[in-house]
């Protein structure tokens, strides 16, 4: 009797293509969506530009976070990295990080949300406090805009190069701050002085605080980030 011929084929790792967007924390957010479900020592691919700044991120990350990087290679034209990482048995939250949204300026708060989610991609606590016009940020519906006189035209020209970059608007950075776990505080002030109803926050975990309870999570926080707002009429 013939036994039937068994064929073994390696199986590749899962893939993530970050070859078209130019910010580390966005990137390794997309990696994580497919590799916090892994097992520990399971590989994923990374593909990413050919950019120093980049590659030296996700090195740093794999260190703070126990993944190994494995192995990481250039294609034939030199224009992009692929990385095989493993995945690590993961580590506790040791550092906190808050960041205070006092603003809901478009170019402000991109920046600021980005470095928020950096903080959760490195495996911090980080919370989120909105004040001031920062609530609008929160608000179902609401598009964050350029000021000035020129504002709308700004607005349009920001959104179309955070397009192209493939970051985030902060709407769709707020959702990936919820998404990894992010903790969101509001003031309870500016949503009244703003007319902004709770049934309008747009996340689904959420406390309604004050300004002691800024201080507090700023004192017992690690780093803190400002967007430096500055007050204005509603």
């Amino acid at each position: 009797m013939v036994g039937k011929v068994m064929e073994f084929e390696a199986t590749r790792p899962k893939f993530v293509d970050g070859r078209h967007c130019v910010s580390s924390p966005i990137i390794v957010a997309l990696l994580l969506r497919k590799l916090n479900p892994m097992n520990p020592e399971d590989m994923i691919e990374l593909a990413i530009k050919n950019n120093k700044g980049i590659f030296h991120d996700i090195c740093l990350w794999c260190e703070r976070t126990g993944n190994r990087l494995i192995t990481s290679e250039h294609t034939s034209e030199d224009e992009d990295i692929h990385c095989i990482i493993q995945k690590g048995e993961g580590r506790a939250k040791t550092k906190k990080i808050v960041v205070v949204m006092s603003t809901a300026n478009l170019k402000v708060s991109v920046g600021l949300l980005e470095k928020a989610i950096g903080g959760c991609v490195l495996g911090m606590d980080v919370s989120l406090f909105f004040e001031g016009t920062g609530v609008r940020l929160l608000q179902t519906g609401y598009r964050a805009r350029c000021q000035g006189i020129f504002g709308t035209f700004r607005t349009k020209k920001i959104e179309d190069e955070l397009r192209r970059a493939r970051k985030l608007l902060p709407k769709h950075a707020i959702e990936m701050l919820e998404e990894l776990g992010a903790n969101f505080f509001v003031c309870g002030a500016s949503l009244e002085r703003l007319r902004v109803e709770e049934e309008e926050i747009s996340v689904a975990k959420y406390e309604i605080v004050s300004g002691i309870r800024l201080i507090d999570l700023l004192a017992r926080s690690d780093i803190n980030l400002f967007t430096g707002g500055v007050f204005k009429r509603p």
